[in-house]
């Protein structure tokens, strides 16, 4: 069983996949071109290199790295004539001279710990970035493909360590499980509104039970969905979120139990899970009757 973290938001969805990821560079691909800026915040200067092929996004996620700035508070003065372009918009189309330079005005956000009776006010996570990537093969290539997303793959597999809790076992499968309102509902957890025994989803330990002989267990938290469906677009299976832990209609959620005789049933019957359809119904094997959203699901290991 593993665990692991990364610093990207999570989607109110369950997710099956496995870690691997065929990244294929195009021949001949042309060299990424740089471009250095300077810029100066609060009276200190900084500087900062950013590729052509970064977007509007991580020019953002930059400064707030170096300054703590969220980027909903940022200010850029003197980069470019009025206001920047929205986050999905390619740096090399903002047409910035090498040496640059501009102003960041904005307040850094506090690292304080919030009064967790305010946690119980936060807004429901929503899965806003999910793109049905295994409908458009072609999208999903080029997007696995982009020289932007394979460095950013590089840069942080790079930095990313993963807490081996028990060795993995030759010939399993590994089955990656979201934390976030799949396996448990996070808000009552983090606000203290219920004890952590109470938050887990209805037959959590049973669900892991049945599916340890056959898969590998790695526990994953904060990741969006969207993208990993994009890099992974046949390797991921999806369920209705878990909330409201406390609710009668929570407790009677049975999800876990039609997950778990599907994946045991699969995996007895399929040695390359990539051929599978799961958007059509299942329900005859499994008894599952939510949409699955599962193209197919790979082994990690023979």
């Amino acid at each position: 069983m593993t665990d692991s973290h990364n610093n990207t938001s999570i989607a109110a969805e369950a997710t099956v996949e496995t870690t691997r990821t065929t990244l294929v560079e195009e021949p001949g691909a042309i060299p990424e071109k740089w471009i250095s800026l300077s810029f100066t915040w609060a009276g200190k200067p900084f500087t900062l290199q950013i590729a052509e092929t970064d977007r509007v996004f991580d020019f953002k996620t930059m400064l707030h790295n170096l300054t703590k700035v969220p980027p909903e508070r940022q200010k850029i003065l003197g980069l470019i004539k009025g206001k920047l372009p929205s986050d999905e918009v390619l740096i090399q189309d903002l047409k910035l001279v090498p040496g640059k330079k501009f102003t960041l005005v904005g307040t850094p956000q506090g690292d304080e710990i919030k009064d967790p009776s305010q946690l119980e006010f936060l807004p429901d996570v929503v899965n806003d970035l999910d793109v049905d990537f295994s409908a458009d093969p072609a999208a999903a290539a080029a997007y696995v493909n982009d020289q932007r997303n394979l460095r950013k793959i590089k840069e942080h597999t790079q930095k990313l360590e993963i807490n081996v809790m028990y060795p993995l076992r030759e010939g399993k499968r590994l089955l990656v499980l979201d934390i976030d309102y799949t396996i448990l509902d996070t808000k009552p957890l983090t606000s203290g509104a219920l004890p952590p025994q109470e938050c887990a989803r209805p037959r959590l330990h049973e669900f892991l039970e049945a599916v340890y002989p056959y898969y590998d267990i790695c526990i994953w938290i904060l990741l969006i969905q969207g993208r990993n469906f994009a890099l992974n677009p046949n390797q991921g299976l999806k369920i209705p979120a878990f909330k409201d832990a406390h609710t009668p209609h929570s407790m009677a959620d049975r999800e876990l139990d039609k997950v778990a005789r599907y994946m045991v049933h699969i995996a007895s019957t399929h040695d390359d899970f990539s051929i599978l359809n799961h958007k059509v119904s299942i329900s005859k094997q499994s008894d599952v009757h939510v949409l699955i959203h599962l193209s197919g699901l790979e082994g990690c290991r023979s």
